[in-house]
């Protein structure tokens, strides 16, 4: 008990910390890398409509437009990251928002080449939450399956309830997380992901989102076969 209130304490201290870092750099960054983003759009776009443009400077462009745009989600993930909810909690349908998450990972399912699975339990209860923030965690967790499969893979999603919780499961058919990594997953900044490809926020964000609305996320993981995010959140209360 003392051991994890120490572990809620240094959490607590890193959002602190993270927080000021983030109010006070975020917008000194922002607004010369959107600038950066906008004009090399427009150069690009410039670039592609006049013929005999040198193909060698488009390739420049691009990457210059990528990496802004890399920079730039990284400092909206960090402010996400440190900044608390502010929305009101309404009642929402489990099943309604696990596919508004599903609506949005589209172009990523399609990119990766996989197919998704529903899995809903008719009866699940309404629950008292703020639907952005957990259309959040569900798109994170589908986008996380799609990156750790191969073409052909497939992501399960399963609603269910268990007593006063609904609980949803994200099953990958992807190569699983090394046990060593596990005990690591959720902390800030750390990530199996090559680089450019994840901030490393996006798990303890999505953590952060399910034990705001009293709920807890959970791992299993077995190399080779897959993994299998579970997030348990309680029912409205009438």
């Amino acid at each position: 008990m003392v051991k994890e209130l120490e572990k809620r304490i240094i959490h607590a201290e890193k959002l602190a910390s993270i927080g000021q870092l983030a109010a006070s750099v975020v917008h000194e960054i922002n607004n010369p890398m959107t600038a950066v983003a906008t004009y090399a759009d427009a150069l690009l776009q410039r670039s592609r409509l006049t013929p005999g443009a040198n193909p060698a400077d488009q390739e420049k462009l691009r990457k210059i437009l990528e990496s802004s745009h890399r920079i730039l989600r990284f400092t909206r993930d960090l402010v996400s990251y440190a900044r608390p909810a502010q929305d009101r909690p309404e009642r929402v349908a489990l099943n309604a928002v696990v596919d508004m998450a599903v609506g949005f990972c589209e172009h990523v399912v399609s990119q990766a080449r996989v197919t998704v699975h529903r899995e809903y339990a008719g009866d699940v209860p309404p629950l008292a939450a703020v639907r952005a923030n957990l259309v959040q965690v569900f798109v994170n967790l589908i986008t996380n399956a799609c990156h750790a499969m191969a073409p052909g893979g497939a992501v399960h999603l399963v609603t269910a309830q268990e007593g006063q919780e609904a609980v949803v499961r994200v099953r990958d058919t992807g190569t699983g997380i090394e046990p060593r990594n596990l005990p690591r997953i959720f902390e800030p900044f750390f990530t199996t992901k090559p680089e450019g490809r994840g901030t490393g926020l996006g798990l303890s964000i999505c953590q952060g989102i399910v034990e705001n609305h009293g709920g807890r996320l959970s791992v299993e993981s077995t190399v080779g076969q897959g993994t299998t995010f579970t997030v348990r959140l309680p029912l409205a209360v009438d």
